[in-house]
């Protein structure tokens, strides 16, 4: 745990632009970290990342389009930092355990 926080404290950018990912925790690991990410289209990662608020979303097997979006976030250091607490905020705000103990109980509340 301490040498992945290392390396998440190490990095600017996050990406893993992979086709059959599950749900994309490790995208959830990046975001509570600062971090901008870069995912695919192919999978759920779409579903943790939102394209051009906390990362972009690339379509998969384009890699043209992936250096794109790598440069754009190398040479874009504030877009870096505004992606990247926004997803940090995304990560807060939704999936702490806090933040789903709070919405199961105004689910169960609904019921």
């Amino acid at each position: 745990d301490a040498q992945l926080k290392q390396e998440f404290a190490d990095a600017a950018i996050f990406a893993m632009p992979s086709n059959g990912e599950g749900f994309g925790l490790v995208y959830l690991q990046a975001m509570a970290n600062g971090l901008p990410c870069i995912c695919g289209d192919g999978d759920a990662a779409k579903e943790v990342v939102v394209d051009q608020e906390t990362g972009l979303v690339v379509p998969y097997a384009h890699p043209e389009q992936l250096a794109d979006a790598l440069q754009r976030l190398i040479e874009s250091p504030d877009l870096r930092e505004q992606m990247g607490q926004a997803g940090k905020a995304r990560y807060e705000a939704q999936f702490t355990e806090a933040a789903f103990e709070e919405r199961f109980i105004g689910f169960l509340g609904t019921v």
